[in-house]
């Protein structure tokens, strides 16, 4: 039973062609890296809230307030 080459050689061309990718976004990701960052003050303060009802099922939230001027 001969070897099937083509089917071999398919399956190698894309195995490295997704090491040759995966490098190229490696060195890139290096190059450019994730942005820093930055923490600003809200617009608007909130407030976390907890309530529990009276089947003792705990519930979160937040409510936003006015902007204080």
């Amino acid at each position: 039973m001969p070897i099937k080459r083509p089917a071999m050689l398919w399956g190698l061309s894309g195995a490295a062609a997704a090491l040759v990718v995966a490098g190229a976004a490696a060195l890139i990701w290096q190059q450019v890296g994730p942005r820093a960052v930055t923490v600003t003050v809200g617009k608007f303060p909130e407030q976390l809230v907890y309530v529990r009802s009276g089947d003792d099922i705990v519930n979160g939230g937040a409510m936003f307030t006015l902007p204080a001027d």
